[in-house]
């Protein structure tokens, strides 16, 4: 004798609950269309459905598809290609990190001073830097 608010009576219900939603998405795929236009996936998306695996598993691959035909359109954005120098050999000022820095001229010292705004906890072996007579070149690692 099941009692109406017992365990096993809910675990009877829901597996007859679960073959009827397995027979309602196995006659949906049998009658889906197997090309998808335009018009189709609108319709398809806009529709009502179950929370059920075999629902989700048919969102995941209707979703591959719609991004497999657009996939080829849509290109990765290549990088922006970074250029040293200028064709006359003069060195370009490229500051992707957006670094502060000043580069000025002592007079007392007889030299150039070039003070750059780095990370507070940056540690100096991460930085390399190349002192050429025309220009500087300074990487940050890390």
């Amino acid at each position: 004798p099941l009692h109406p608010g017992s365990v096993v009576a809910d675990q009877l219900n829901y597996r007859k609950q679960r073959e009827k939603q397995k027979q309602a998405a196995a006659l949906k795929m049998h009658n889906a269309p197997t090309s998808s236009t335009g018009e189709d996936d609108t319709s398809y998306w806009s529709e009502v459905s179950y929370h059920t695996p075999e629902t989700r598993i048919e969102l995941a691959n209707r979703s591959k598809r719609t991004k497999g035909k657009g996939g080829e359109e849509e290109k990765k954005p290549t990088k922006r290609q970074v250029i040293l120098f200028k064709e006359d050999g003069r060195p370009n000022n490229v500051n992707e990190a957006k670094i502060p820095f000043s580069f000025e001229e002592d007079d007392e010292r007889n030299c150039f001073v070039l003070t750059l705004g780095i990370y507070k906890h940056l540690d100096s072996a991460l930085l390399d830097v190349d002192v050429q007579p025309t220009y500087v070149t300074v990487r940050i690692k890390g």
